[in-house]
């Protein structure tokens, strides 16, 4: 049996009782720090990306994250190249396409024998 984070004692006994007594099996304590694998996952990514990312990431999966610290960081440069530094190939890719197209078709010659 796994019991997530730092239970109360009042908390843990059934569950040790229960452990103990019918199924003989060791009560292991995951998570003894107090601090879910998502707290830190979440924290991790609010540090590495934005705080608005990790929130909206916690929202999916239905996680709380009033005791999480997401930091303040809202915007990142990086994030913000991104999509300009696309758009731009994207132009430019675009705009030799159609200047390759403007150029007059090459007419081929027979070869005289």
């Amino acid at each position: 049996m796994l019991v997530p984070g730092t239970p109360d004692a009042s908390v843990a006994a059934p569950i040790e009782r229960w452990g103990a007594s019918n199924q003989r099996v060791p009560v292991e304590r995951i998570h003894a720090g107090g601090r879910y694998a998502y707290d830190l996952t979440l924290e991790d990514l609010a540090r590495h990306e934005t705080r608005l990312i990790a929130s909206n990431a916690a929202h999916w999966i239905e996680y709380p994250t009033a005791q999480l610290d997401l930091g303040t960081r809202d915007r990142s440069l990086a994030m913000l190249a991104r999509p300009v530094g696309l758009l731009a190939i994207g132009g430019l890719a675009a705009a030799a396409l159609r200047r390759g197209s403007r150029r007059a078709p090459r007419r081929l010659v027979p070869a005289t024998a």
